[in-house]
């Protein structure tokens, strides 16, 4: 029941997928400050917030050459719309048939489950200082609107778990946070013990004009005394993603083994940064 192609087809879509999700990686706010619609959950996401995207993106002076990456959960449910299930409305019947949404508002529309949140991870903080309600640590990298939650052995008094706060006041090594964006600063009345942050950026999508990211694959052929043991070579291009991937075979007759290989060689970096809006999730 084994099928070698399949299976070669499979592992050649995961790597694909590993190095969207790669490249994917430096969409952050940090990278992409610019502005983005108002926070949504995805089953609430539907062609009036790509509406309002589209909007903004005409205000800023963006070409009309447009893309929007979403992950699943906010592309289906923006195939759930009845407006574009109706073939009379939207003009296409690839929605019902294939779930794809080619062209919407002036956006070139794709989904990829490559589409990293670029949540953080536990960072333990230095001190809590319930006298100014500040809590320290050394180049912490938050900055005033930045989301995170606290986790602790026993949280300060004040603030709750599984809660979003919002940075305030933030300077190098020290920030206040507030329950609402820019408001008040929370009032804590006990420092707590082994307190530590999280950030949330909550990605889950965005939209690109121009070059926000810059991506380049470079093969690497074999060398000519490998290519004489290669029973083949092929340099093939992944349709969904654009990455450029290598497949090699080779066998050993002293052992009578074959093997197979599929890899990647790439490069990437941040590029026009006011060329990405980042579509936020609130969960």
């Amino acid at each position: 029941m084994f099928d070698p192609v399949r299976h070669g087809e499979l592992k050649g879509h995961k790597l694909a997928l590993d190095v969207i999700e790669d490249v994917f990686s430096v969409v952050t706010k940090a990278n992409f400050s610019g502005d983005t619609i108002a926070a949504s959950t995805a089953a609430n996401f539907d062609e009036e917030d790509v509406a309002d995207l589209a909007q903004q993106c005409a205000e800023d002076d963006w070409p009309e050459m447009r893309s929007m990456v979403l992950n699943p959960a906010f592309h289906y449910n923006l195939v759930k719309q009845p407006a574009l299930i109706d073939q009379s409305q939207s003009g296409s019947g690839a929605v019902l048939r294939e779930g794809s949404i080619m062209n919407l508002m002036g956006f070139e529309t794709m989904m990829s489950n490559g589409v990293k949140t670029n949540n953080g991870t536990a960072t333990a903080l230095t001190s809590v200082t319930n006298a100014s309600n500040l809590f320290t640590l050394a180049s912490h990298g938050l900055t005033d609107g930045d989301v995170i939650q606290f986790t602790a052995t026993t949280l300060p008094t004040g603030i709750s778990g599984s809660t979003d706060y919002y940075v305030i006041s933030a300077t190098t090594d020290t920030f206040q946070v507030s329950a609402t964006e820019g408001g008040s600063a929370v009032a804590i009345s006990d420092d707590g013990t082994a307190v530590a942050f999280t950030e949330y950026e909550r990605i889950a999508g965005f939209v690109a004009a121009g070059s926000p990211v810059l991506c380049a694959f470079a093969p690497v052929p074999p060398t000519d005394g490998v290519r004489q043991l290669l029973i083949d070579y092929r340099q093939v291009t992944d349709q969904a993603s654009g990455a450029v991937l290598e497949y090699k075979r080779i066998a050993y007759p002293d052992t009578d083994e074959e093997a197979q290989f599929i890899e990647a060689h790439y490069g990437y970096a941040v590029g026009e940064g006011a060329g990405l809006k980042r579509i936020i999730s609130t969960t």
